[in-house]
């Protein structure tokens, strides 16, 4: 039911993000005569991701208790975008891919275990300038490449204390669509979907070894300096 769901929500976004886009071509070319000024313009961003999922679950049985907390895709992201000309920006992203903890209760002792992802990707985006929807709405599209840091530790006390920490590096590449809306001279806000392609870590962080997958945000930025 959960793959379901995500399917159908990614075909409405597509469907929903290709509409603008169509919109934009056969626009007036006196809208896009304006348009809001980004050559040499800094941004800073912050993105909430609404595919991914919290759980949280509780077991109580007899000599056992266990509880965890899981986050279950992309959740976060900070990133920095610097348009070289009104139509191309680079930049880089920090974005928290998957958290989770647990611990367990037992009679032989207290087993806990950490785990953690994320990725530091480098790209650039384009926005062109045809398809401008006004002076303000910008259709874009960005590729981005880097690492996936993962990171899991497993303690066990009981009889005897023992611990171990893995950590992996895979390598990723991030496709995305979106539109972004400039307002006020110094803010935005946009919409993006993509799909992120990862290698496979060696061992298993958390309950995957591949963290490939659809990511869909919303985010808000603050433009810092003045256009060239």
């Amino acid at each position: 039911m959960k793959h379901r769901l995500r399917s159908t929500l990614i075909l409405l976004l597509v469907a929903g993000a290709a509409t603008p886009l169509a919109a934009g071509t056969g626009g007036d070319p006196e809208s896009t005569r304006s348009l809001f000024p980004l050559d040499g313009r800094h941004g800073i961003w912050l993105r909430a991701g609404l595919l991914s999922s919290i759980t949280v679950e509780s077991n109580l049985s007899t000599g056992s208790v266990s509880s965890e907390v899981r986050d279950d895709g992309p959740f976060f992201s900070i990133g920095y975008e610097y348009w070289v000309n009104p139509e191309w920006s680079v930049g880089v992203d920090l974005s928290f891919v998957d958290a989770g903890a647990s611990s367990t209760v037992d009679a032989g002792g207290v087993t806990s275990e950490a785990v953690g992802v994320t990725a530091v990707l480098f790209g650039a985006s384009f926005y062109p300038r045809g398809l401008a929807i006004g002076p303000s709405l910008r259709p874009c599209a960005s590729l981005a490449a880097g690492p996936y840091i993962g990171s899991a530790s497993n303690s066990t006390a009981g009889t005897t204390v023992t611990s171990e920490t893995v950590s992996e590096t895979a390598v990723g590449l991030r496709a995305q669509i979106g539109a972004d809306v400039f307002f006020g001279g110094r803010f935005s806000t946009g919409i993006a979907l993509g799909y992120a392609f990862v290698s496979d870590f060696d061992q298993p962080i958390g309950s995957h070894t591949n963290y490939s997958g659809p990511e869909f945000s919303l985010g808000l930025g603050i433009l810092l300096g003045a256009a060239r």
